[in-house]
């Protein structure tokens, strides 16, 4: 639900409520429609506050009274978009630290290489191991050892630029990406 009473719902156009439709856009759609006679797509709708509401959207061609009606069923799906978005973090991030995992490193890795070929620029690749971090684990617990790593990769992060990454491989491996070096000559 978005809010809007019923009367007010029927004085809007898609192009008020949706930012993902402009109203140039309208003519392409009303051709798809026709053309396919239904479709389903996930768009966002601004509510009756203003905020922005994932939505699944099913709009059907519907013939009647010698005209063509656009006849749009929506669905709200912030509980589906937040599972997946939860879902898509637990894969790609280290559960402990939140840092990115092995799967978000590999791709950032591709980016940041694609970007310094693109802007002739260097990639840096820091690969940082711990040693005797078993020895803190043994004589403080696990769950001192665990906060002495969250620490550590806020305080990483917090050294680096916004541009560079830090990612945790597991246990005490860190690898840092440091984009748009400068020629170390």
């Amino acid at each position: 639900n978005l809010g809007y009473t019923h009367d007010e719902l029927i004085k809007l156009a898609i192009y008020d409520i949706d930012p993902h439709f402009p109203r140039d856009r309208w003519p392409l759609h009303w051709k798809e429609l026709q053309e396919k006679k239904s479709l389903t797509f996930e768009t966002e709708q601004r509510n009756k506050n203003g905020r922005l509401v994932p939505v699944e959207v099913n709009a059907n061609l519907v013939q009647g009274y010698e005209q063509e009606f656009n006849c749009a069923f929506m669905h709200d799906i912030t509980e589906r978009k937040a599972k997946q978005d939860e879902l898509f973090h637990l894969a790609n991030h280290d559960a402990l630290t939140s840092l990115p995992n092995r799967n978000l490193l590999k791709e950032k890795i591709d980016q940041s290489i694609a970007l310094a070929k693109h802007n002739q620029t260097n990639v840096g690749v820091m690969v940082i191991d711990l040693d005797n971090f078993k020895v803190i684990n043994d004589t403080f617990g696990h769950d001192a050892g665990d906060s002495l790593l969250v620490t550590m990769s806020t305080r990483m992060q917090d050294m680096l630029r916004s541009c560079d990454t830090v990612s945790r491989l597991g246990g005490v491996e860190f690898v840092i990406v440091l984009d748009d070096m400068d020629d170390p000559k």
